[in-house]
């Protein structure tokens, strides 16, 4: 698939101040006294230094801990009310009170914190946390259930493409990730079928990961690529061919394609094809020109488009950043899809990142959920 490389000059600036902060701690540690994160550095002749450990800021840490708690788990800081050491939490609906109760006093004791109270009302709606230090009271907080907020997240969908050619271990994890990753596999490849069983068996939503012509001929020539020069039979006959290899497919998205996407004929009688077999159509948008969607539309075939590419760079400080941008986009409008593909850096950053914005409130669903039938 043909991808824009994307601007590296966020991350770039980001290591460059974490590297000149680093250095400048360091350099502190040893000719002199510093504090750092609760700890005291001072050293002696040079060469060692005692640490010893700040209580004050060790109190403070477990303070703060609850906040960063209630905003991984999506609170607005508008829901929080009360003093500086009695704070009111009001609960959104669609976060379950005993989640964040949990979450709170997991990280309390973590931190070496004490419990020293912890009552629920009656109905289970207020619930009373005190948290103390070395037999120490340091603050009270209160969760009240409120149903009339709700939590503004988003829906998210996940597609990895480029299965079929092997089906080690790694692509196994993919598909064990999440029950909504959506599976894009290619057709005609040595582990084609493998992926698409294995697939279907976890009840996995499949796409058919169509090859499509590039604009620059540049890449492996696949058996089943549909060419702008094809007459109407040929292009029906790979399309048809193709579907029959990967049959638990309800869905196709193009592999390539920034050529063949954006020739209206060619697009014209593929998506009317997609129509006879009641699939839906992704497009990967390789090229912002694409008139996918746009045919779609006039065919009345669900249709939908691919948001941003998560691993355009093999490097996981850009990945984990895509993925919190395509968390952006679903808070802001709703919905968002993204692409990915199965290499080990990407299965790393999905593992850890899907379950902390589930934490916070977004919703992993298939891209069947999220493309609308277009009236």
């Amino acid at each position: 698939m043909s991808i824009r490389n994307q601007p590296l000059s966020t991350s770039k600036l980001r290591l460059f101040w974490s590297l000149l902060t680093l250095a400048i701690l360091l350099s502190l540690v040893r000719f002199g006294h510093i504090r750092i994160f609760g700890l005291s550095f001072e050293s002696k002749d040079g060469t060692n230094a005692v640490v010893q450990v700040d209580e004050s800021a060790r109190k403070e840490a477990l303070r703060f801990s609850m906040y960063r708690v209630l905003f991984d788990l999506g609170i607005r800081t508008d829901w929080l009310s009360g003093s500086e050491y009695h704070k009111t939490v009001r609960i959104p609906a669609d976060l379950p009170s005993d989640m964040a109760f949990a979450e709170l006093v997991s990280t309390f004791r973590d931190l070496g914190g004490t419990l020293l109270k912890a009552e629920a009302s009656t109905r289970g709606d207020k619930k009373t946390i005190v948290v103390g230090y070395a037999g120490e009271k340091l603050f009270e907080m209160t969760l009240i259930e409120d149903q009339s907020l709700a939590r503004v997240s988003g829906k998210i969908a996940i597609v990895i493409d480029d299965f079929g050619y092997s089906f080690k271990l790694r692509i196994q994890r993919f598909l064990d990730m999440n029950p909504h990753v959506n599976i894009s596999i290619l057709p005609g490849l040595k582990h084609t079928a493998d992926v698409s069983q294995a697939a279907a068996e976890r009840e996995l939503n499949i796409l058919l990961h169509m090859p499509m012509e590039p604009e620059k001929d540049e890449f492996p020539q696949y058996k089943y690529m549909l060419r702008s020069g094809m007459t109407e039979k040929e292009i029906r006959t790979r399309l048809r061919q193709a579907m029959k290899l990967v049959p638990q497919a309800r869905g196709l998205n193009n592999h390539m394609g920034s050529l063949a996407t954006t020739d209206r004929r060619l697009m014209q009688i593929v998506i009317k094809e997609l129509k006879k077999s009641k699939y839906f159509f992704l497009d990967s948008m390789t090229n912002a020109n694409s008139v996918g969607c746009a045919v779609a539309k006039q065919a009345g075939l669900p249709c939908g488009k691919n948001d941003l590419f998560l691993d355009a760079i093999a490097e996981e400080p850009f990945i984990r950043s895509q993925v919190n941008r395509l968390a952006e986009l679903a808070a802001r409008h709703g919905k968002a899809i993204g692409i990915g593909h199965p290499e080990q850096l990407t299965l790393d950053v999905l593992e850890s990142e899907m379950p902390r914005l589930e934490k916070k409130g977004f919703e992993f669903v298939t891209v069947a959920e999220l493309v609308k039938q277009v009236k």
